[in-house]
């Protein structure tokens, strides 16, 4: 059963935020989305930039928002190093 979950995370990563994947996944912090599901991909997430960086536009079925979650999740990332977001639950 958690395999089907975990897969589920790994799936949605890709087109959620992580605050959406968080309530998504019923998590109780942002840190346990953050450490399982994102930036899970960096591989799939470079080759769309090196693609776009060649053409000069985005490229591929996910493309339109790969920058923009990419740089979502770099932000979100280092607000987690500096002690993790505040409010809600943990």
């Amino acid at each position: 059963a958690h395999d089907l979950r975990r897969a589920f995370g790994e799936r949605w990563s890709r087109f959620l935020m992580p605050q959406d994947l968080k309530e998504a996944m019923r998590h109780a912090s942002i840190n346990t989305t953050l450490a399982f599901y994102v930036g899970d991909t960096p591989e799939k997430t470079s080759q769309a930039m090196f693609a776009a960086l060649s053409t000069g536009k985005p490229t591929g079925s996910d493309s339109e928002g790969v920058f923009k979650r990419a740089d979502y999740r770099l932000n979100t990332l280092r607000i987690a190093e500096r002690g993790g977001f505040s409010g809600g639950k943990t």
